[in-house]
């Protein structure tokens, strides 16, 4: 990561920990860069995939109830809507690069309908040679090359990847998932931005509150209060994503103030959210 000036990048620089997101239109993605001392991401999902390489340090993660490790050249991956949480471990670092690759994308590139849309088996994979494509993309998205060059080994990468380390299918989880929770999750999706009693939540959902409570973090990983905030983080996401200042997000978005907004953005992101929509103004977007 040296080979950036973080002051030319937006980054934020925290307590010696830095992140910087980026955005590329051209390839309809996001990535971001960091180095984490203490920073512990909770529970939370992302509606894209991550796909990231570790670079130093260590990540200890859980992830789909496992726990496992990130490792200086392996390749991390998470699938769009998995639960994960993790961190440096206790008194080291973590150094990583991860691209946000939505799924529509990924499924164009590695020829997948939407019946049987590309999965990653594992959480972490050994594989040197993906590992050194992936480190020469990062190093070619921070050049000026040319959008053609860009675009080929990043469709080249991302083949090479769905080939080899992914299969095919939409996941079991929420066809099996508990109809109650089904009805708690629609509600808290359309009244995101209100305050909601647990129990309003559980007559919507035909159960008692604390078999509510039960069965929802048994079949999401996550409460309802933090599904809620997930819910309201991603449609900031794309209120900053539209040039919408951070001050008129937070309260579109339910939070307390601005610095509550920006308290939970970067616990979840890695960045605040004045970094996250400058990689967007950068673009020209």
């Amino acid at each position: 990561m040296d080979r950036r000036n973080p002051a030319s990048r937006g980054w934020t620089n925290i307590a010696g920990e830095r992140a910087d997101y980026r955005v590329h239109a051209d390839l309809g993605i996001e990535q971001i860069t960091a180095r984490f001392l203490t920073q512990r991401f909770p529970a939370h999902s992302h509606p894209a995939f991550l796909i990231g390489l570790t670079l130093e340090g260590a990540e200890e993660f859980t992830q789909e109830r496992s726990r496992g490790v990130s490792l200086p050249g392996q390749i991390r991956l998470i699938n769009p809507g998995v639960v994960h949480a993790g961190g440096p471990p206790r008194g080291g670092t973590w150094s990583y690069e991860a691209l946000y690759v939505p799924p529509a994308v990924l499924a164009s590139i590695v020829g997948a309908g939407e019946d049987d849309p590309p999965r990653f088996v594992r959480p972490v994979i050994e594989d040197r040679a993906l590992a050194q494509a992936l480190r020469t993309l990062f190093e070619l998205l921070d050049t000026r090359a040319s959008g053609s060059e860009r675009r080929d080994l990043f469709h080249l990468t991302m083949r090479r990847l769905g080939a080899d380390h992914a299969t095919r299918g939409a996941a079991d989880r929420q066809r099996d998932e508990h109809h109650a929770v089904l009805r708690a999750r629609a509600y808290l999706e359309a009244n995101a931005l209100s305050k909601i009693p647990l129990d309003r939540l559980a007559r919507e959902s035909g159960l008692s509150k604390f078999h509510l409570l039960r069965v929802f973090k048994e079949r999401t990983e996550l409460t309802p209060w933090q599904y809620q905030v997930n819910v309201r983080l991603n449609h900031a996401r794309r209120l900053l994503q539209s040039g919408e200042p951070a001050s008129q997000v937070a309260d579109a978005c339910g939070f307390v103030d601005q610095s509550h907004f920006t308290r939970v953005f970067r616990l979840v992101m890695g960045v605040t959210p004045a970094v996250y929509a400058s990689g967007y103004r950068r673009t020209g977007l």
